[in-house]
């Protein structure tokens, strides 16, 4: 809800935001190995995975249990 929100005001001072935020989600996904955006979903939460938390600090696993 928000996100979209954020693109649909970013639109207002550049009418292409919207096709932009789209290239470069594909752009991820490909550099990435996702295939669709969908593999992506709750990604975060997965055992195993990890997260730069800042100032040298990677937190690996869910980060709330």
């Amino acid at each position: 809800g928000a996100s979209a929100v954020a693109v649909g005001t970013a639109n207002f001072v550049n009418p292409r935001a919207s096709l932009e935020v789209l290239d470069g989600i594909r752009k991820y996904c490909e550099r990435n190995g996702f295939e669709e955006v969908n593999q992506m979903v709750g990604l975060a939460w997965k055992e195993g995975t990890c997260f730069y938390e800042g100032q040298g600090k990677t937190n690996c696993g869910p980060r709330y249990q």
